[in-house]
């Protein structure tokens, strides 16, 4: 009986390799870290392929730092700007001011600087209508805002999570979540203040009761992992007997 070709072999062990995702598909923690690997490489190349130019009072320094992050081309006026005003390439012009004192050239998008950041904290690239030169800009939403624990979802951030889940970038579930997540926070501050005087005061006085006993669980670990730290470096330390 012949012997398999080389060809045959490598051919067998393609088939036998296992992909990442089946090996990992019971794994949580692998699998939120492949989620995080996708996220970083959609966002990083968010501007990809797309050549901003920036009017000269926007603040260079930083719109270059954020178009170039999210694998963007920046030019601006001066010696020192890998491309001018006239590049036949540039497919977007950041101005912030009232006028515009160029001619528009066609097959440009004309944006106000607050389309950059709120692309790149709804990780997709908005529509331009809301955001073209001399518009009435939306309201500017911070990333920092925790709109869960404020307990109000503005208009226009409604607006964007439709998009974005429109888009993929984020799913209905979440947004569901958020929202079921809200109101039973509510409820539970609601039964609260429907709660007579007696009851609310000895629901206050067990909660505490477990935020103290919580306190004292946490600082114990914190002491018996000191303890082990010391345990472990004393045996290192310690000359062995011959």
């Amino acid at each position: 009986m012949d012997a398999p070709s080389k060809e045959e072999g490598a051919g067998e062990e393609s088939s036998n390799i296992v992909p990442p995702e089946e090996v990992f598909k019971n794994d949580t923690q692998a699998q939120a870290l492949q989620q995080k690997q996708q996220e970083i490489a959609v966002t990083t190349s968010l501007f990809k392929g797309l050549r901003f130019f920036l009017n000269r009072e926007c603040p260079r320094e930083a719109f270059e730092f954020l178009v170039c992050a999210f694998g963007g081309e920046v030019g601006w006026d001066g010696e020192s700007s890998p491309f001018g005003y006239n590049d036949a390439a540039i497919t977007h012009c950041v101005v912030d001011r009232p006028t515009l004192r160029r001619k528009k050239v066609a097959g440009r998008e004309y944006i106000q600087p607050q389309w950059v950041v709120d692309s790149i904290n709804s990780r997709m690239l908005l529509p331009t209508s809301q955001y073209v030169h001399g518009a009435a800009l939306p309201p500017h939403l911070s990333p920092f805002v925790d709109d869960t624990a404020e307990a109000y979802i503005p208009e226009y951030k409604a607006k964007l999570q439709e998009l974005q889940v429109a888009a993929g970038v984020i799913s209905k579930d979440e947004v569901q979540g958020k929202a079921a997540k809200e109101e039973v926070d509510e409820a539970k501050e609601l039964a609260k203040i429907m709660m007579p005087s007696k009851k609310r005061k000895l629901h206050e006085h067990i909660m505490k009761k477990r935020k103290v006993k919580a306190d004292a669980v946490i600082a114990l670990n914190a002491k018996r992992k000191k303890l082990n730290w010391k345990k472990q470096s004393r045996s290192v330390g310690r000359p062995g007997r011959h």
